[in-house]
This record gives C-alpha cells, sequence and structure tokens, in this order.
C-alpha cells in the first residue's frame, strides 16, 4: 500500500471525515463522479445545464440559485495530496480512484487547510497499478 493510501486509512481510522474505499468505488466504476460524491454530508453538487456541462462541490449551506456565479462556497479538491485547480468533477473518472475523503469547512486536515476560506475539502487518492 502506497505511503498515500496509508494516510488515508490512518484518517479514516480518527473518524473526523467521511470515506468511500476501493471496494466501495468499484462497485460504483461506472458511474460519474458527481454521483458517488453527492451523498457526502456537508456538500451538495451543483451542475451547469449549459455550455459545458460542469458539476462542482459546494457547501451545503450555498444556495443552489446564484451558486457557481459569486455567491458560491467551493469544496478544494486534492489528487493525490496535490491542489487540483479545476473543480469539475465530471473530469474525474471513478475507476482512476482507491480512496475518496471528504471534510466539511471545520474538520479539514491542516495539512489540506491551504486557505481559510475554504467550505470543505475532497481528496482523491489515485489506484494502485
Amino acid at each position: 500500500m502506497s505511503a498515500s493510501l496509508r494516510g488515508f486509512e490512518e484518517r479514516r481510522k480518527g473518524g473526523a471525515g467521511h470515506f468511500i474505499g476501493e471496494a466501495e468505488l468499484r462497485k460504483n466504476d461506472v458511474r460519474k463522479m458527481a454521483d458517488v460524491v453527492r451523498n457526502f454530508p456537508g456538500l451538495q453538487i451543483f451542475c451547469t445545464r449549459t455550455g459545458f456541462n460542469t458539476c462542482e462541490a459546494v457547501a451545503t449551506r450555498t444556495p443552489r440559485k446564484g451558486a457557481l456565479q459569486g455567491g458560491d462556497c467551493k469544496y478544494t479538491i486534492y489528487i493525490d495530496g496535490l491542489y487540483l485547480s479545476d473543480p469539475d468533477l465530471n473530469k474525474l473518472t471513478v475507476v482512476d480512484f482507491a480512496g475518496i475523503e471528504a471534510y466539511t469547512k471545520d474538520r479539514i486536515p491542516p495539512q489540506f487547510n491551504k486557505s481559510a476560506n475554504a467550505c470543505g475539502v475532497l481528496l482523491f487518492w489515485t489506484r494502485e497499478r
């Protein structure tokens, strides 16, 4: 097991966030990522219906109307510990990941709390090949 996935398992045992492990992800390989993370507490998925049809995770305290138009509070996304500047969940394929963690604003692990403005964090860990 990689060091990244060991960290995932350690944080899962700590219980501060919400987690989806590899076994559950494998059951959902054909689903869209937005649908897989949709049930994490503290977040909702907002998808645009025009243009590129992007889907992003926003804090549940964000009103749906106007989200992604300046009034939103987006979740920050990391893949294997690296910040992802494009938060479009449609660009992530479930089959690529072994673990997902979700943290609301008040529970973000310090190493992933780079901004005091973060409304939440999604951490994605790739599958070992």
